[in-house]
């Protein structure tokens, strides 16, 4: 069933234990490259010779890590875009006690950055480095500023981004986590991707009748939610009533307006 802003807001009053599933769509909002879009693989090739598959895969991290290392910090490190008001008003929605978790496989912790505590990463964030030898921890900043390949300190071993790279198993806790709110929220907050989208398996897990789609393209998958509008999320979060979420404009650090 087709809705309205108004009963959207009418349907968030009504629960206390929403989750959201954001789509890459908000990602590129905020400003980062459209990531696995033809465009874009089109691109990269030109530009590398290898396709994004070939590089971000385990087997080319682990036998040619420096070359991996140089494309990571050109491609993805050095992005740094802040969250958009999107991303606040979903943090507004679980400080007064509504939404209880997003889910996401975006990497660049925009959730989070936004204010959301409870936040499952299905594929981790850039914003963590772990050295796999002895578990020292390194922020984003050390791995954009290290000269070639990016160290330990304590034992001089690569450091490793915490983030899933093609030909590796998600990480079964998360992805555990992710099934389980899923399946006891009285609402599901769709938003920029859909019943055919890289969240297909898990939406399969929602038993409720409030699962809201946002979206700006049909798909004949569309008819499992509940609800539809038919828009970028970003349109259609931005226009929820301050009064309704409690945002504090001036607290805000926004990039879209």
């Amino acid at each position: 069933m087709n809705m309205n802003i108004i009963q959207l807001e009418e349907l968030i009053s009504n629960s206390q234990n929403i989750v959201c599933i954001n789509g890459r769509g908000m990602t590129y909002d905020c400003g980062y490259p459209e990531y696995w879009t033809q465009n874009y693989s089109y691109y990269f090739e030109n530009k590398y010779g290898k396709s994004m598959e070939e590089i971000y895969n385990i087997g080319f991290y682990s036998t040619r890590s420096k070359e991996f290392f140089e494309i990571y910090k050109e491609e993805i490190l050095k992005f740094k875009f802040k969250p958009s008001l999107s991303y606040y008003k979903l943090a507004q929605l679980e400080k007064i006690g509504r939404l209880k978790c997003c889910i996401t496989k975006g990497i660049f912790n925009l959730a989070q950055r936004a204010g959301c505590k409870n936040v499952i990463d299905i594929y981790g964030n850039v914003y963590d480095n772990i050295c796999p030898k002895c578990g020292q921890r390194y922020s984003v900043d050390y791995m954009i500023q290290s000269k070639g390949l990016p160290k330990c300190l304590e034992c001089n071993s690569a450091i490793r981004p915490d983030v899933k790279m093609i030909g590796e198993l998600i990480d079964n806790n998360k992805v555990t986590k992710a099934m389980n709110a899923i399946s006891t929220a009285d609402m599901l907050l769709i938003l920029d991707t859909g019943y055919n989208g890289e969240f297909k398996e898990y939406l399969s897990h929602y038993y409720g009748n409030k699962a809201v789609l946002i979206k700006d393209t049909y798909h004949e998958s569309d008819k499992l939610a509940n609800y539809i509008i038919y828009d970028k999320s970003k349109n259609v979060l931005t226009k929820l009533s301050d009064e309704k979420v409690h945002i504090i404009y001036d607290k805000l650090e926004v990039v879209n307006h």
